[in-house]
């Protein structure tokens, strides 16, 4: 399953709409708790839970405008505040979340393909 379109909309440095590389294989962490098993010497066990960020990785978005938008996307990382993140897939559903990109932020300038791994706090959830 590949990605169509991702949206970056930033209340103060703007909106973006980028396509991403056909053979992207992305992998999603929707976000909310993790959680483990701790045994007890009765037998029972404790759940641990854990808050996590949701995050979107491995993808590859295409840059119309190098220098533009790879400029965009350092604002975006610069902030202080998240930006609305819009995810969608070939197959129909649109994942939405608040967040930013995270990691360095490091782009081909001869292929035009910015790596991209996005994160953010609470869930991220499909719009229905």
């Amino acid at each position: 399953m590949s990605a169509l379109r991702l949206v970056i909309n930033h209340e103060e440095i703007g909106m973006r709409e980028f396509t991403m590389k056909a053979d992207d294989n992305p992998t999603i962490d929707m976000g909310g708790y993790s959680a483990e098993l701790s045994m007890n010497g009765d037998g029972t066990a404790n759940k641990i839970r854990t808050r996590k960020v949701w995050e979107i990785s491995g993808i590859n978005i295409a840059l119309t405008d190098f220098t533009e938008d790879v400029d965009f996307i350092q604002s975006v990382v610069n902030s202080l505040s998240f930006a609305e993140i819009l995810y969608e897939h070939d197959d129909g559903i649109t994942y939405r979340g608040l967040g930013m990109p995270t990691g360095e932020i490091k782009a081909t300038i001869n292929d035009k393909y910015l790596p991209l791994t996005l994160s953010g706090p609470g869930e991220l959830k499909p719009l229905v």
